[in-house]
């Protein structure tokens, strides 16, 4: 494939829905690359797919793409093969889902790079899947370290910080909720290379009304997206029935959360503006809701708001509201 030939293919922002379906299934390679919501259905398919990861165009596209080259070198691994140690941005973060390869492989990994487990994640992880006797071996260690970042998707083995069990991290029953695809009905915000062309397929007239005015990149963005397919699938699954801790509303927070979900807890804290527990409770980005509450919170509790007034805000389209609450109760602070 002639270089011009795969940047063009990159830069085109053409969308072909059969293409995208059948790059989830396995089949082939789209056309074009260039909307995220496509590149995520060709990760979703290397991950899920062997003989589809061996596509020599997929060669050709990993070294503009850094998400498919770490897409790859998953697969490889989760098919018990030893890939050459990619540079750092080439490296997957998760290499276990959706196979696990054998311990000899992953022995062999650890040799060469020194950390395969997802270390201080693995207690969560073996309690959601029954493993107690694991989870129990680690809980009574005085001591556990955050050494991965689910959200973000680093490692840190320098001075990793100390943690306790606080639903952060990506349990593998999440993995395998998916979301359905949807053709994309605005410009590609995330462009592999600069100057994308505009397709004639993507003007007003091809979509239903006024869906144009309404920008939608054919998902929703994910709180966890450690295999890096925001689990894309052709329809959506069916939503698990969540334990959203009620227990904690009116109790003390352990020093280890139990198994559940702590999105009503973050609410809830952010709601009656408990800066105490809304500070080990919330994530990084807003979940749904959540700007509301805080911005009833900041109205409510003066100390809530100070300390909020100190914190960096999420990006989230509703941080704007969160921004001007603390201004309005600062002035109203100082003039007490």
């Amino acid at each position: 494939m002639a270089e011009n030939n795969i940047i063009d293919r990159l830069r085109s922002s053409a969308f072909d829905l059969g293409e995208v379906r059948d790059a989830l299934r396995g089949k082939a390679v789209p056309t074009v690359l260039e909307h995220r919501i496509t590149r995520l259905c060709v990760i979703r398919g290397i991950r899920y797919h062997e003989q589809f990861a061996e596509d020599s165009e997929l060669e050709q596209f990993r070294q503009y793409v850094p998400e498919v080259s770490r897409a790859l070198t998953a697969r490889a691994v989760m098919s018990n093969k030893i890939p050459s140690i990619p540079e750092a941005r080439d490296r997957p973060y998760c290499i276990s889902h959706p196979q696990v390869a054998s311990q000899d492989t992953y022995r062999k990994l650890c040799q060469l790079c020194g950390a395969v487990s997802r270390d201080g994640s693995v207690a969560e992880e073996a309690r959601a899947s029954g493993s107690m006797e694991i989870f129990e071996s680690i809980m009574r260690k005085p001591v556990r370290y955050r050494v991965t970042n689910d959200y973000t998707r680093e490692i840190t083995l320098q001075d990793p910080t100390t943690a306790c069990l606080n639903d952060d991290n990506a349990i593998v029953f999440t993995l395998d909720i998916d979301q359905g695809i949807n053709k994309p009905r605005d410009e590609e915000r995330d462009p592999v290379i600069e100057g994308a062309t505009v397709e004639e397929s993507q003007d007003a007239s091809d979509f239903d009304g006024m869906d144009y005015l309404y920008p939608f990149s054919g998902f929703d963005e994910k709180m966890f997206n450690i295999t890096e397919d925001i689990n894309v699938g052709e329809v959506d699954s069916e939503e698990p029935h969540l334990n959203y801790l009620p227990e904690l509303l009116f109790q003390p927070l352990p020093a280890d959360l139990p198994q559940g979900n702590k999105d009503l807890l973050i609410l809830i804290a952010a709601y009656y503006g408990n800066s105490e527990r809304y500070a080990r409770l919330h994530r990084p980005r807003m979940i749904k809701g959540e700007p509301g509450c805080v911005v009833r919170g900041i109205y409510h509790n003066s100390m809530f708001s100070l300390w909020c007034a100190t914190q960096t805000i999420p990006d989230w389209p509703a941080s704007s509201h969160v921004t001007m609450a603390i201004h309005a109760r600062m002035v109203v602070f100082l003039r007490m």
